[in-house]
């Protein structure tokens, strides 16, 4: 049912965003290096150091045998299992041995590979500036551009190889991923749909759609609510239509829902403003915007202010030198000033 239908990916932490976009450039970089046009070769040198800039934060090799250090457990246990397909099981958990045995024996770092090759880096320092590749900027890249185009396949796959580790372990742990998707048909009324994930997380949101209907899902979700929203697809300067009733399939992907441990709730502060003057005898208060304080009995110490940080209280004049404490008005009897103990 979902083939033909177009297909929204929602991730749900920064890990797995990065992992989607080394994917889709892995996917891109591997197209173009295929063919036998000079200028898919520029393209497939661009999405290379595309992927060496999205690799710049972080440490993916780290975080992928993470990842499939935990699918495996999650697998494992499952060998018992008579409801389990046990070939299908060790095939996986095959798969996910020998991916992180080629990742382990990974040495460099994604974003250093241009480092060792001074063509490379030659490339690579110029292609950030817009039309800083031209013949005249680099002339050993017009040269490689026209070799022919077996030479160019040929260091192609010499730079690309490195990165084979990385792309296998991806598209392993999406598509483990993406197996765990639970599917639910539902109507999205005036364009919006809202769902209560009671207490349930998820790790890849899918909004299948039909793409007949030119309506483009707008996401949001935190751990507590999932909201989707669909506008219409304008490519010109014409007006929106009218979002109608939609209707469309989303998929939860997660390797197991997990309940969300919501904090204890905690008690609230007691308000400063509602404190009330210990000392009978004077009832007049100064107020600050953060503490309130009554000179008398900060001057008996029966009561000790808690002064606002960002302010000084000045004994002398008993007034807040960031003017947030008022004076004393002039003509109206005060108490003499305080000493204040901090």
């Amino acid at each position: 049912m979902t083939e033909t239908l177009l297909r929204y990916e929602f991730p749900s932490n920064e890990k797995l965003r990065t992992f989607l976009r080394l994917a889709d450039l892995f996917k891109q970089l591997s197209w173009f290096a295929q063919q036998d046009n000079a200028n898919d070769h520029r393209a497939a040198i661009i999405k290379y150091f595309e992927i060496q800039e999205v690799t710049t934060r972080g440490d993916q090799k780290n975080d992928l045998l993470h990842e499939l250090a935990r699918f495996r457990s999650c697998l494992e246990p499952l060998a018992n299992n008579d409801n389990v397909d046990q070939e299908s099981l060790k095939e996986t958990l095959d798969k996910l041995q020998v991916s992180r045995a080629e990742l382990s024996c990974v040495g460099v770092r994604i974003s250093h590979l241009s480092s060792q090759n001074e063509f490379l880096k030659t490339v690579g320092q110029r292609s950030g500036i817009p039309a800083g590749t031209c013949e005249f900027d680099v002339p050993v890249y017009h040269h490689w551009l026209h070799l022919s185009a077996e030479e160019r396949k040929h260091y192609l796959n010499e730079w690309i190889k490195p990165l084979l580790p990385y792309s296998n372990a991806i598209d392993l742990i999406l598509n483990l991923l993406r197996g765990t998707a639970e599917l639910n048909d539902v109507e999205a009324i005036k364009g919006s749909y809202q769902k209560d994930l009671q207490g349930k997380t998820f790790t890849l949101l899918q909004v299948f759609v039909d793409p007949k209907l030119n309506m483009i899902p707008k996401i949001s979700a935190n751990r507590y609510l999932l909201s989707v929203r669909f506008s219409g697809a304008n490519f010109g300067s014409g007006p929106i239509a009218e979002i109608p009733e939609v209707n469309g399939t989303i998929c939860c992907c997660a390797t197991g829902w997990a309940p969300v441990r919501r904090p204890p709730a905690k008690a609230p502060r007691p308000s400063t403003s509602s404190r009330s003057c210990c000392c009978p005898a004077l009832r007049r208060r100064m107020r600050c915007k953060c503490s309130t304080a009554c000179i008398s009995c900060a001057a008996t110490a029966a009561f000790r202010p808690s002064i606002c940080s960002r302010s000084v209280l000045s004994p002398a004049r008993a007034s807040c030198t960031n003017g947030a404490l008022r004076p004393p008005i002039s003509g109206r009897r005060t108490a003499p000033s305080p000493t204040l103990f901090l």
